[in-house]
């Protein structure tokens, strides 16, 4: 079993405890959390399950963290697969999707959510630019470098008949605490 996402995984579950003031001496039942061997364990999906307190639809985070670089800049690789598995579990278990990723070795807006607008938290803005990225029928490729802008506090990516939100982790982050601190 690989670990390779292991890192990445903790620093997200941190955030989300962090901003819902969740500590990691809480039972799992209460608060967000790494799920164990990342979601090879039955009924247990995906890589990191939400406990936010002031809501009944958790998210099922899937984690991404790949380290790509071309002549560009770097750049990831979405493969469709990935879109499809983390939208049929979190379904099988009642959860909202989300698919985290990373542009592993950058600084500003290293760590990217993204949303299915059709199943978009209500705490969650739709209203952003759309993103011109480069598809086939087996992946999206999205470079860091075309992230500025307007676009740096968030994206829309249509991609396999879907509209999809694109946000940095931060702009998640300060969205939540404005949800938490009402």
């Amino acid at each position: 079993m690989s670990n390779k996402g292991y890192g990445f995984e903790h620093e997200i579950e941190r955030a989300l405890m962090d901003v819902c003031n969740q500590t990691p001496d809480m039972q799992l039942s209460q608060r967000t959390y790494r799920v164990p061997t990342s979601g090879a364990m039955r009924g247990e999906k995906g890589d990191i399950r939400t406990r936010f307190p002031w809501d009944s639809k958790q998210w099922m985070i899937e984690c991404k963290a790949r380290r790509q670089k071309s002549v560009k800049g770097s750049y990831i690789r979405l493969e469709k697969a990935w879109f499809k598995k983390c939208e049929e579990e979190a379904k099988e278990v009642g959860m909202i999707p989300v698919l985290a990723f990373s542009f592993k070795g950058k600084t500003k807006n290293r760590i990217w959510f993204i949303f299915w607008k059709s199943m978009l938290p209500s705490c969650i803005n739709s209203d952003y630019s759309s993103l011109e990225a480069r598809f086939n029928n087996k992946s999206v490729t999205i470079h860091s470098n075309k992230i500025c802008g307007d676009l740096e506090n968030g994206f829309s990516l249509e991609y396999m008949g879907e509209t999809f939100i694109c946000l940095p982790l931060q702009r998640v982050l300060s969205t939540l605490r404005t949800v938490l601190n009402g």
